[in-house]
């Protein structure tokens, strides 16, 4: 069989690998959230049940894998009944999982333009949302008020105030030995790679970038991500890798998931999400 333009591509991009070994600490999932992960996938399930298909099922499917690593996480540094806060709650998948685990689960989100996105008017509600920009104001809780944070896949979308102002601001309202449970795009991924050596964009295109509230307005490297917690004065528990469909580039996920399967992920470059847990000392 005769190799695809694309086939004659993964030589050069596993030698740029190679030659970026080392160059980031992006590693497999700590042993304490890889033990939970099987049960973490049960908990998807789960929630799959809560989920309309017919308005999420895409968004929910493409996601599943990093879901399951925020619930392996939950599981593995949480203890039970904490007061979670879920910033960026809708569409509400993330928090019907820590509620279903027993958890009490704040909502918070920009403006009253997602209540419509949550499976049912009763996960709005139970979630008790607030409404509020953290680019334009500080979070309106008090000081100490949450044992855990969710704050996922919502880096990428600030764009004007400096997240480590907004990062600090958590860590103000989490109580002392809470933790933030994080993930964000990869922005140095074999996908972005592929879309270079190609000649593309790896930033959307300007007809859904301009405008658009779902835009990444800032993709970062693992070593920004470690900075800028630690910075913040948070201490990072664990960060690791992982592959979700959603995380890489449109024009690249197909490259990017015949080399993985060809290659292995072993290589930090061949993760396309950063996930994280960090303590407030």
């Amino acid at each position: 069989m005769q190799e695809s333009n694309d086939e004659k591509l993964f030589p050069l991009v596993k030698t740029l690998l190679e030659y970026a070994e080392g160059t980031s600490s992006l590693g497999e999932p700590p042993d304490m959230v890889s033990a939970q992960l099987v049960s973490a996938h049960e908990l998807v399930k789960r929630v799959a049940t809560e989920v309309a298909a017919e308005t999420h099922g895409a968004y929910f499917g493409a996601s599943k894998i990093r879901y399951a690593h925020y619930f392996a996480a939950g599981m593995a540094f949480l203890a039970p009944n904490s007061a979670v806060l879920d910033v960026g709650n809708a569409p509400g998948h993330v928090g019907i999982g820590f509620s279903l685990m027993g958890h009490h689960v704040r909502g918070l989100n920009l403006n009253s333009n997602w209540r419509s996105t949550y499976p049912s008017p009763e996960w709005f509600e139970r979630f008790n949302v607030v409404e509020a920009d953290i680019e334009s104001v500080k979070l309106p809780f008090d000081d100490e008020s949450f044992d855990a944070i969710l704050f996922t896949e919502v880096l990428e979308h600030v764009g004007i105030r400096h997240p480590l102002d907004i990062i600090s601001d958590m860590r103000r309202t989490l109580k002392p030995g809470g933790v933030l449970i994080f993930s964000t795009p990869n922005v140095c991924n074999i996908s972005n790679v592929y879309a270079l050596l190609k000649g593309k964009n790896i930033f959307w295109a300007p007809e859904i970038f301009y405008g658009s509230l779902d835009r990444h307005n800032r993709e970062y490297t693992p070593e920004e991500v470690d900075a800028l917690m630690t910075k913040s004065g948070l201490s990072p528990i664990a960060t690791w890798g992982l592959n979700d469909f959603s995380n890489w580039r449109g024009d690249g996920a197909t490259f990017a998931n015949e080399f993985t399967t060809k290659y292995g992920t072993s290589n930090p470059l061949c993760k396309n999400t950063i996930a994280g847990v960090y303590r407030r000392q």
